[in-house]
């Protein structure tokens, strides 16, 4: 069976690999439709089209339905996106200049000749003086959102300077699109500042470009508290559907038995997670699934209905590598360990769990709800078979 999209990761000579698909080597951006990798193959699907950052300084607006994403922070890895579902309720995010935003000192000008970070062809330019206030954008709620817009100097080098909920932020531009973060925003404005006031930095003229503001949240109305992708406005809000991400069963069950080894890196620590959205490793229904419970940190297998949950809890940082295996059915015991990094493993749960894992189509990383992280590498093995790591 190919693999087009990566290399096949060496496993040791006592594993039996029922699936295996990377997505290390591929192309970053649109990835388009997944196909089906043989009988029971991958397959993903999104009710909504999307963007995905693949640098930096650059992101791909090119997705739509159910085309597969694959994205980097510009850290020095990259995975297939899985994002739960947001609304961005910034209805204009990539022109400043109308009704939706209040104006303030300076000029602010839409179809500014120059390439925006997802190639297109005209950006907002933000011309203004020093002492001048700038464009404000005023969301009343009490959510806490994610906040971002991306930023570049005109010309040369300048600064930017923003106010995003309670948060001031500040720092150094070139012509190099940089996108500017504020993770925790609790409602308040979305202010774009020329010049500062008293606790805002420095006052001076600043001369800069901005495109793909935002203030998103999770559509469960939910606390959001890390960076997702753009989500692209004209006029209202939009939403950005999650991804579900699903195996058939011959490629992950074998003798009543799920298997599942992942690597991903996660888009938050484990505690920046909202607490009512699980994190799910494989979900196949309410009866039979594997998640990390974000109220406590600690994994709950579920196999014909009968639950057991660790003793202690699972630690990671954002953007950390994290190396999973999730194995229960088949009369064994529910077994969970994990690794941060290539560090040392742990093993969170190894504990008598009764019945056969149910032999049909799995969601991975998503289903009961979306493991927001990007999806580096999937294994799965046969009965008893596990990475000689885990």
């Amino acid at each position: 069976m190919p693999f087009p999209f990566g290399p096949i990761i060496p496993v040791q000579s006592n594993s039996v690999v029922l699936y295996d698909q990377g997505f290390e080597a591929a192309a970053l951006g649109n990835l388009g439709t997944l196909s089906s990798f043989g009988a029971g193959g991958l397959s993903l699907t999104r009710a909504s089209a999307a963007t995905v950052q693949i640098s930096a300084s650059q992101i791909d607006s090119t997705p739509t339905t159910d085309q597969a994403c694959i994205g980097s922070p510009g850290l020095g890895w990259q995975g297939l996106v899985m994002h739960e579902s947001w609304i961005n309720e910034l209805k204009d995010s990539r022109d400043i200049t109308t009704a939706n935003w209040t104006a303030g000192g300076g000029s602010s000008t839409s179809g500014f000749s120059a390439t925006a970070p997802d190639g297109a062809a005209t950006v907002c330019r933000y011309n203004l003086a020093s002492g001048a206030l700038g464009r404000y954008y005023n969301l009343a709620t009490s959510i806490k959102h994610d906040s971002s817009f991306w930023a570049r100097a005109t010309s040369g080098t300048n600064s930017y300077q923003a106010n995003l909920g309670s948060a001031n932020l500040g720092g150094s531009l070139t012509t190099t699109w940089q996108r500017v973060n504020n993770e925790v925003q609790n409602g308040g404005g979305f202010n774009l500042f020329g010049s500062a006031r008293t606790s805002e930095g420095t006052n001076a003229a600043r001369d800069w470009l901005v495109d793909l503001c935002c203030i998103s949240r999770s559509v469960s109305n939910v606390i959001t508290q890390w960076p997702g992708e753009a989500i692209i406005t004209s006029g209202g809000t939009a939403t950005r559907a999650g991804e579900t991400l699903s195996i058939g069963g011959s490629n992950i069950v074998s003798a009543g038995q799920i298997s599942l080894e992942l690597s991903v890196y996660p888009r938050a620590a484990i505690g920046s997670y909202n607490a009512t959205n699980q994190l799910y490793l494989f979900y196949v229904d309410a009866n039979n699934w594997m998640r990390i419970d974000t109220s406590t940190s600690k994994v709950t297998a579920a196999i014909a209905g009968g639950t057991v949950t660790s003793a202690t809890a699972i630690s990671f940082a954002q953007y950390d590598k994290l190396e999973m295996f999730a194995q229960a059915g088949g009369g064994g015991n529910a077994y969970f360990s994990y690794r941060v990094n290539g560090g040392a493993t742990t093993v969170l749960l190894n504990t008598a769990l009764a019945g056969n894992y149910a032999s049909s189509t799995t969601n991975i990383l998503s289903g009961g709800a979306v493991f927001s992280c990007w999806l580096n590498h999937l294994t799965t093995y046969s009965f008893t078979n596990k990475p000689v790591w885990a």
